[in-house]
């Protein structure tokens, strides 16, 4: 009776054991990278970092042409902001940012403004920390190289349309490794045009994605030069980059201007055109 009774026990100990085991404690819990999020969110939400974020001029530029489209329904294409440029040809390149920026704005007003910034911001620098653990970096040194990415990036903080570059490029640089690392990933690369799409319409920073094609594609051709028994996989792999490289440049013309966007981004570079509409822009950008 006795043995019975403990039997009894022991199984009633055991299942409330399992109840709370250890399975079950990791999904209630936040990982790591759900409390850097979280700590990153409210910091820039809720603290003296909040007014940072507002801290440029250009922001209230781009909620005002976001505003403008809004209410006209129309990409703009004419400068109606300055005195100098007024009415002059004008190339709203992350007119998709101002357009989300100014609905944002509208709902909003410019917490709203300043709290989308920083969930972009937490998530990119989350992100960053999950890759690096995922390529085997000691917690420790990941939270230090995350800590020094942040403080290299703080001036940068703004609720401008560059923070979503920094994230589209964590996500690109992401899905070409991976897919480089195990190629049963390599669907994943079809992703890629897709992002582009987004990309081109929100910051110029699309290039970097190109860049980042482009320098997978030259390591991909090299491994192949000295693959040897192996050069079939390489082969593969040069092939793919460089079909999903094509789509994604070809998806860089899908934007309200086409093919003078590229022109466009020469201009910002000061290699302006003389015989564009757009020279008087492109001197007054290389003269500043």
């Amino acid at each position: 009776m006795a043995s019975a009774l403990s039997q009894n026990t022991l199984q009633d100990r055991n299942s409330s054991a399992s109840a709370f085991s250890p399975g079950w404690i990791h999904l209630a819990l936040p990982s790591v990278t759900d409390l850097i999020f979280i700590l990153v969110l409210v910091l820039l939400s809720y603290s003296v970092l909040a007014a940072r974020l507002l801290g440029d001029a250009g922001i209230g530029w781009h909620i005002r042409n976001g505003e403008l489209m809004l209410r006209t329904h129309m990409i703009t294409r004419t400068d109606p902001f300055s005195y100098t440029m007024s009415g002059r040809p004008w190339l709203a390149w992350e007119w998709l940012y101002d357009a989300i920026i100014g609905v944002v704005h509208q709902s909003l007003g410019l917490n709203g403004a300043v709290f989308f910034t920083a969930i972009v911001i937490a998530f990119t620098f989350a992100l960053i920390f999950r890759i690096l653990l995922a390529r085997g970096s000691l917690l420790q040194i990941s939270i230090a190289l995350l800590l020094l990415a942040m403080g290299a990036a703080m001036i940068h903080f703004l609720a401008r349309p560059h923070v979503l570059s920094w994230l589209f490029t964590v996500i690109w640089f992401q899905l070409l490794d991976s897919a480089e690392v195990a190629p049963e990933n390599r669907r994943q690369l079809l992703w890629l045009p897709l992002l582009m799409l987004l990309w081109v319409n929100l910051h110029g920073g699309f290039l970097f994605g190109l860049a980042l094609l482009g320098l997978y594609c030259l390591a991909g051709t090299i491994r192949y030069l000295q693959a040897g028994a192996e050069s079939r996989q390489a082969a593969a792999w040069v092939k793919q980059l460089s079909a999903v490289g094509a789509l994604s440049f070809l998806a860089t013309f899908a934007n309200p201007y086409g093919y003078k966007l590229h022109d466009y981004n020469r201009c910002l570079r000061c290699g302006a055109r003389k015989d564009t509409s757009f020279a008087s822009t492109c001197d007054f950008i290389c003269f500043l």
